[in-house]
């Protein structure tokens, strides 16, 4: 039997890795760019309520990652075989709670003894207006449910299952699976520096690197992404925590 170079006729959910890859390195390209300083189309609408344009900025900005995963499992995965949340390793299992709130804990851990959270959200809150308060909350459900959730799709479920996958043929599989977590990792690392341009704080860089590693490394070891995303969004939530405080 022959295959195309670049496909995985295996029992792998992705068995056209180059496709999925490609896909999601278009959709990785378009969110840099409309988070790009200088680049970024405003969003804002005058006259919008606050949380409506933060809502309006978080479709702008996560979009892309959901369309280009939900795309690359499409041409690249097995849908077929159980649909989009099966290639992407959208699971969950009640362990998953545990190990993502473990890699959470470690993670913020470090953080915070690396580069200690300043600030505090309590002036907004002493605002006590309406509109303040739902501008909040609309930055809250984005920073702790909808960019965890998105995120990890993207970079674990479609960008490092696909990865892995494509490199297990070359290279041993434990080689493979590592060679994944760290690129996937590189990838969403800079995508949070990008909106800084030079001036990237050690916090920006940090963060994201060890919710990198531990959610790669869970998607590894579970072969889904439920415990990447509990760690992510708990990550997330404690910080917001932190500056509630």
């Amino acid at each position: 039997m022959t295959t195309t170079p670049g496909e995985n006729p295996g029992s792998s959910p992705f068995h056209r890795p180059t496709a999925a890859i490609g896909i999601a390195a278009a959709a990785y390209l378009v969110t840099v760019v409309v988070t790009w300083p200088g680049l970024r189309v405003p969003v804002a609408v005058p006259g919008f309520p606050g949380w409506l344009n933060i809502l309006g900025e978080a479709i702008v900005t996560l979009a892309p990652l959901v369309v280009g995963a939900m795309l690359a499992a499409w041409v690249g995965g097995r849908t077929a075989d159980g649909g989009m949340s099966r290639v992407l390793g959208i699971r969950f299992r009640p362990v998953d709670l545990l190990t993502g709130a473990l890699v959470a804990l470690v993670a913020r851990a470090v953080v915070e003894v690396a580069t200690p959270t300043v600030g505090s959200l309590r002036p907004v809150l002493d605002d006590g207006s309406p509109e303040t308060n739902a501008a909040l909350a609309a930055s809250i459900v984005v920073l702790v449910l909808a960019a965890p959730f998105a995120e990890e799709v993207f970079f674990r479920g479609a960008v490092q299952r696909s990865l892995q996958t494509l490199l297990v043929g070359p290279l041993a599989p434990r080689v493979a699976a590592v060679l994944a977590v760290a690129v996937t990792t590189l990838a969403f690392v800079l995508l949070h520096a990008v909106p800084y341009g030079a001036e990237v704080p050690l916090s920006v860089l940090l963060a994201p690197l060890l919710v990198g590693i531990g959610a790669g490394t869970l998607a590894v070891v579970t072969g889904r992404i439920g415990a990447g995303i509990v760690a992510h969004v708990l990550f997330n939530l404690s910080g917001v925590l932190l500056l509630l405080g």
